[in-house]
């Protein structure tokens, strides 16, 4: 399997940004390429973007928001590899943003990494050896972006180790009528036990993983369910300690 296709299969396509998430202008209102930015890439698939398009807009490696950036990562890296006669300085602009140099690009990345599952870190890393082979930048430069990532790649790699070691269990979905009848006391447990799961999946082993696809429990703050869940419990303490 080459990059572009472990690319393709280990960066899901949704949920799409939509125009709020897109761009973060430091212009009050907005600015005209800011706008323009937002306009074009709300609702739309990294996957369904062209190279000629992701060229025009190449200034969007450092204008758009933090959620925006993480969603098209794999788009940039993508037509990179693709397109790289045609790429221009796309992959000149994501290198930078991965070597990290400055206070925002330093937090953006990190932030980005953050997200990402050992898979996803292994493409990135994958990608700066791919430029490293295909580009004249300073090879400084370079190997500052590779030991960046690869130091996140050892960190979720002890990560993952330890959560699989751990006999990790999940958070039971309950409802709001079960919260309701809740003490403060096990309100209060049913919080921590939230609070203390992962932040991200843990990528296993297929067979491993069979008790983690329980759809009763939540495994990780990822779940779109742990928010929601959360503010209901938070919601259910708050009513207890105004009574």
């Amino acid at each position: 399997m080459d990059l572009v296709e472990q690319i393709a299969g280990c960066f899901p396509g949704d949920p799409l940004p939509n125009c709020a998430q897109i761009t973060d202008c430091n212009y009050g209102r907005g600015c005209d390429e800011c706008n323009e930015i937002a306009s074009f890439f709300a609702g739309k698939s990294w996957q369904a973007i062209s190279v000629h398009e992701y060229r025009r807009h190449s200034s969007a490696t450092s204008l758009m928001t933090q959620e925006a950036f993480n969603y098209f990562l794999p788009g940039w890296m993508t037509v990179s590899i693709l397109y790289s006669e045609n790429a221009d300085v796309l992959p000149d602009n994501l290198l930078f943003a991965m070597e990290g140099r400055g206070d925002h690009c330093y937090k953006r990345i990190h932030t980005c990494y953050d997200s990402l599952s050992l898979r996803q870190l292994t493409c990135v890393s994958k990608f700066i050896e791919w430029y490293q082979a295909d580009r004249d930048w300073p090879s400084g430069r370079i190997d500052s972006a590779w030991n960046r990532v690869q130091h996140r790649i050892f960190a979720e790699s002890a990560r993952c180790d330890r959560y699989l070691k751990s006999a990790p269990k999940g958070l039971r979905v309950i409802s709001h009528a079960v919260l309701a009848k809740m003490t403060v006391a096990r309100l209060d447990a049913y919080r921590n036990k939230a609070l203390s799961l992962e932040s991200k999946p843990v990528e296993v082993a297929t067979d491993s993983s069979r008790e983690l696809l329980d759809p009763k429990y939540i495994w990780f703050k990822q779940d779109p369910r742990w928010s929601s869940l959360y503010e209901s419990i938070l919601a259910e303490l708050a009513k207890r300690t105004t009574k």
